[in-house]
């Protein structure tokens, strides 16, 4: 058991180098979850289990069966267990990059390559290694993650901490999540997450079509475009900044322009956050005075949707077809 909680560790996280204390808190953590896994028809045959949990189980089940059956994703014995972490997190991700340069700082693993980001099961861990980078002038942040995947070395629980979600962002994250272990190349983030992103998007479309619910798909498709819009925002942001790190004025007075244009950003932010009523956990925003990490969280992410987009009307909406596609792209 040690052995593959050991492999787990390295497929989820971006350690570089033999570093003990990494190693130490990575195999608690995904011990941790290992242990207090629960067979969920356990769970629903259990009178004892509360009915809000049982029905949100139920609904977790019906979607990954979904995702087998309509989305050529691998459920096999996915989400098939339950854990309650007892915490809103499962990892905490720090992301770096200089501070004057939008090139994110990668960490390399030879089972899953290079990540642009480093994943910690301790939010006082995350935060003792972002203090240790910031010693070094990077720009830091911090970005809480109520899911991860093992990348198919164990079968994936359902937890708590994403468990609660409305259904639509449940769909995602498990959809998101299915298409790790379908597809991800090693050592290309913004490939894998975007990707992801895209199925994710497409799934929960043909979810809501299948659950017969078109107020809730012209509810999604209008929060998708709020979504887009916001990630347009930081994108032209972070393009901006590069226009500005590779030109010739000198380093301070770029120093002081780009704080100036993410005092701005993070302005507009708050503004945004506040009018829609947001929770304390989107303060990944506003917790701190934004850096180049911030905006390579979501570039990470976003950067490549259109291009998967693209590429499934492309194929008819043949997931297949797409699958197959990906091999030849870039």
């Amino acid at each position: 058991m040690f052995s593959r909680v050991l492999l787990a560790v390295l497929a989820v996280s971006s350690l570089a180098g033999c570093q003990v204390a990494f190693y130490g808190q990575a195999i608690r953590g995904q011990a941790q979850i290992l242990s207090k896994q629960r067979p969920v028809e356990r769970l629903l045959a259990r009178p004892s289990t509360p009915e809000a949990l049982k029905e949100r189980l139920r609904t977790a089940r019906e979607m990954v069966a979904f995702a087998a059956d309509h989305l050529e994703l691998p459920a096999d014995e996915n989400y098939t267990t339950y854990a309650d972490l007892g915490r809103d997190y499962v990892l905490w991700s720090v992301f770096a990059a200089p501070e004057l340069s939008v090139d994110p700082i990668s960490w390399d693993y030879p089972v899953v390559g290079s990540l642009d980001y480093r994943g910690y099961f301790s939010q006082a861990a995350a935060e003792a290694f972002a203090d240790k980078l910031r010693a070094k002038q990077l720009d830091v942040a911090i970005a809480p993650v109520p899911a991860y995947s093992t990348l198919g070395l164990f079968d994936d629980p359902l937890l708590n901490t994403f468990l609660d979600d409305k259904p639509t962002e449940l769909a995602s994250l498990i959809f998101h999540e299915l298409t790790h272990k379908k597809y991800y190349r090693a050592g290309d983030t913004s490939f894998s997450e975007a990707l992801a992103v895209a199925v994710e998007r497409e799934g929960v479309r043909r979810w809501l079509r299948h659950q017969g619910d078109s107020a809730g798909l012209a509810d999604y498709e209008r929060r998708l475009k709020a979504v887009d819009k916001f990630v347009r925002r930081i994108l032209e942001t972070r393009r901006g900044l590069k226009e500005l790190y590779e030109s010739a004025i000198g380093d301070a007075e770029k120093l002081t322009r780009k704080q100036a244009i993410l005092s701005e950003l993070q302005g507009e932010i708050r503004r945004l956050l506040t009018a829609a009523g947001k929770s304390p956990k989107d303060d990944f925003w506003l917790r701190e005075p934004l850096g180049n990490a911030h905006l390579n969280a979501i570039s990470a992410y976003y950067l490549r949707v259109p291009e998967f987009e693209r590429l499934l009307a492309a194929k008819d909406g043949d997931l297949g077809q797409f699958f197959e596609a990906l091999k030849g792209l870039p």
